[in-house]
């Protein structure tokens, strides 16, 4: 009797363990392909803020292309430390992901900051793959904000909108 109620346990807990992963994998699958559509949404608005600066060399700001490139360097640590399951990366990703998300409103002037959902990470948090995918999406989504709305306030001064605003 003992040998059947174990058996029925081990095969509970392995069937629910092989059920958690599943679940894990989709999220990161769902996670993956959401993170390529935000992806194609930021180059698209980081396309037209090119344009716009070649239009209007004023409009352009100097903070945003440094923002942009430690976004890149953070991306390819979220990589990296997605691949090799490490957790070395996990201090520098915080501190980098919590430095951009400060970042972006001065970048925008604080004009209809959409933000307030992504919250800053605590240093001290496990950063499984689920939530490294996580940070990866709020990290494109803040960058795409960014594009989109840099110094969005010139346009609202000289009544001049860029070509996906009119």
């Amino acid at each position: 009797m003992k040998n059947l109620i174990l058996f029925f346990l081990t095969f509970f807990i392995f069937t629910s363990c092989e059920k958690k992963q599943e679940d894990i994998n989709e999220m990161n699958s769902f996670l993956k392909v959401s993170y390529e559509f935000n992806n194609r949404i930021l180059n698209q608005y980081k396309e037209d803020y090119y344009v716009m600066i070649e239009e209007q060399p004023d409009k352009k700001v100097e903070k945003l292309n440094e923002l942009y490139l430690k976004y890149k360097l953070l991306i390819s640590d979220i990589d990296k430390a997605i691949v090799n399951k490490e957790n070395d990366f996990e201090k520098d990703i915080c501190t980098e992901y919590n430095y951009i998300l400060n970042e972006i409103p001065k970048i925008v002037n604080n004009i209809d900051h959409l933000l307030t959902e992504f919250n800053p990470i605590d240093n001290k948090i496990d950063l499984t793959e689920v939530r490294l995918n996580i940070i990866k999406n709020n990290l494109v989504i803040a960058m795409a904000y960014a594009f989109e709305y840099a110094d969005r306030s010139k346009f609202i001064s000289t009544g001049k909108f860029p070509k996906y605003v009119e």
